[in-house]
Formats: structure tokens, C-alpha cells, sequence
């Protein structure tokens, strides 16, 4: 009998940068990073098929059961309650997102979810991510290099935290503005 898990869903934000096509350039003597230009969330909408592909052709035979679970090493509650996890894209508010998706047996406590969101956060800055904006993804616009953490502004969190933040963001600029008149 197959046992039921919850999905649970952990949202941080995506950015890339895209080298153009350019001709006229010699590579051999510049640094592509003077040219790229960044890209958003806002912006990686453009992308998201792209980016699809490219996570779904860089998941490993071993990754087929448990995703990146199958890396994790601790024999813990964490081990022991989140049968897998998947990396993927997701847009919300005309911005895509890096989610993780993760299959939950019964619920995580506090502590559990917060060491969940660590490890997948060292999977974006150091594992998966780090491997993943390695690799140029070729696109109609150039080469596409993806990241899934960044060293300024990086987040983790469930939908209801998103929503939260967003809410509280909300409300901050609608005091200031009251302060204003």
C-alpha cells in the first residue's frame, strides 16, 4: 500500500543573466560578465520553457525516486518525512519563481521545515544551483545562465510566508504614504 504524502512547497527567487549574440565581439579577449545583461524574475517569464527543459535534462538517474532527497545524508525526521523533492519554476504575480516541491509525510514541525529550507538552499548555492548556472542555456536571444540562489536578497519560503512578506510590503508603503501627505 502506497503511502499518502502532502505536497509542500518552497518558493525562492530565480535570476539569470543572458550573454547576446553579438558578432562583432571576440570572446577570446573579454570577459562575457561585462556584457550580460540581468534579468529578474519579471523578465525570466520570456525563458520559462528553456529553463523547463533544462531542469528536467539535467536530473539525474538517481534523482528519479527522490529527486534531491536522494543526496541528503542526515538519518533523520527530515530524512524520514520528505520522500522527495523536485526542483522547478513557477510564475506568481507575473514573476517566475524557483520552487521546490516537496512530497511530505504528515507535517513538519518548525525546526523541520526551517533545516528543509536549509538544505535546500545549500542545494541551490552549492549542489544542484551551483552545477545548473554553470552551463549556458542557448535561447533565440544568446546564452542564459540561471541561478537559483544569489548572494544579495536571497529567500525561502512557503506561499503563505510569500503572501505574508507581500502583504506586510503592502501595508508598509501604504503607511508611508500616509506620512507623506
Amino acid at each position: 500500500m502506497s503511502e499518502k504524502y502532502n505536497e509542500l512547497k518552497l518558493y525562492s527567487p530565480l535570476t539569470a543573466e543572458l550573454v547576446e549574440d553579438n558578432p562583432d565581439l571576440d570572446w577570446d579577449y573579454l570577459d562575457m560578465a561585462d556584457y550580460a545583461r540581468q534579468l529578474d524574475g519579471r523578465e525570466l517569464l520570456y525563458y520559462r520553457e528553456i529553463i523547463e527543459q533544462s531542469i528536467e535534462s539535467e536530473t539525474m538517474p538517481e534523482e528519479a525516486e527522490r529527486g534531491l532527497m536522494v543526496w541528503y545524508r542526515e538519518k533523520d525526521a527530515i530524512n524520514d518525512k520528505v520522500h522527495s523533492i523536485r526542483v522547478g519554476v513557477e510564475e506568481i504575480n507575473d514573476r517566475l519563481y524557483a520552487v521546490a516541491t516537496c512530497e511530505v509525510k504528515g507535517q513538519l514541525t518548525h525546526d523541520e521545515l526551517a533545516e528543509l529550507k536549509e538544505y535546500c538552499t545549500g542545494q541551490y548555492a552549492d549542489g544542484f544551483g551551483e552545477s545548473f548556472e554553470q552551463r549556458a542555456r542557448k535561447c533565440a536571444d544568446g546564452e542564459l545562465y540561471v541561478h537559483f540562489w544569489q548572494s544579495d536578497k536571497f529567500f525561502i519560503c512557503t506561499k503563505e510566508e510569500m503572501n505574508q512578506n507581500r502583504r506586510r510590503q503592502h501595508n508598509k508603503s501604504i503607511q508611508k504614504g500616509g506620512e507623506a501627505r
